[in-house]
């Protein structure tokens, strides 16, 4: 009888336990995710307002060669997807306006499938887990052109991943030592 009523509370003792970690367990991956997205939102719109003061001297001097290479090297940050420069839009004659999608590709960078960098086609490809951030690049009042800068959450739920498989690590620690002992 005692031995039954022991099994019984340690099985009560689990699920409790189980439960428990699980509600914060799940809350906390929740709001560390939405912490990370908020985080790179912020941080993409900064990247790109960095990128476009940092080329625009380059543009207004015509350099085609430094502005890939400053490019290139904001490439350097992994969650950046593609960074394209677009010069003065296309105007469209048919709609009788011009709009982002007649602009011209000067230079860009993107990403292929293992992640390397790559200079961009005209026609780029953005994942849908992307943010996108477009910066006006201005000397003296004129706009020359525009900096498109794309970020990914690829890194992001490669993390979360990672801080799931702790928690289930934790979870089973805890059940086998609430069972063991």
């Amino acid at each position: 009888m005692n031995k039954s009523l022991t099994i019984r509370i340690n099985v009560i003792i689990i699920i409790v336990v189980t439960f428990i970690h699980t509600v914060f367990g799940a809350y906390g991956f929740y709001t560390k995710q939405q912490k990370r997205v908020k985080e790179l939102e912020e941080r993409v719109d900064a990247d790109a307002a960095r990128l476009a003061v940092a080329i625009t001297a380059s543009v207004w001097n015509m350099d085609t060669n430094e502005v890939s290479e400053i490019i290139s090297s904001a490439m350097g940050i992994k969650d950046i997807q593609s960074i394209i420069f677009y010069d003065s839009p296309t105007y469209n004659q048919t709609k009788g306006e011009s709009s982002e999608k007649y602009w011209n590709v000067v230079k860009g960078m993107t990403r292929d499938d293992e992640w390397n960098v790559v200079d961009i086609s005209a026609q780029e490809k953005i994942g849908s887990e992307a943010f996108v951030v477009i910066k006006k690049v201005q000397k003296g009042g004129r706009e020359l052109g525009r900096l498109k800068v794309v970020m990914t959450h690829r890194f992001i739920n490669e993390k979360g991943e990672a801080e799931a498989l702790m928690w289930i690590v934790q979870m089973v620690c805890i059940i086998l030592t609430l069972v063991i002992t």
